[in-house]
């Protein structure tokens, strides 16, 4: 119970932290961090849910799913 509230601060953490950052002339910065803040964000929520098989299947899902549609996206410009 102690790590989830631990991953949920980090995850808030950043999320506040990118907002702010996105806000002000560091942004090129912020941006640059956005692949790590997607992948610590990912891996901190998936060790939040411990071994539950269903969740791991489903969220390497939508992970998999959203990376191809935003390939697409920034190659298109949609």
């Amino acid at each position: 119970m102690i790590h989830q509230r631990v991953y949920i601060f980090l995850v808030l953490s950043m999320h506040i932290a990118g907002t702010i950052g996105l806000q002000t002339s560091w942004r090129w910065l912020f941006e640059l961090l956005t692949p790590f803040h997607l992948l610590s964000t990912t891996i901190l929520l998936l060790l939040a849910q411990g071994q539950d098989r269903r969740y791991l299947v489903a969220a390497i899902s939508v992970v998999v799913f959203t990376f191809f549609i935003e390939m697409i996206g920034v190659q298109t410009g949609l």
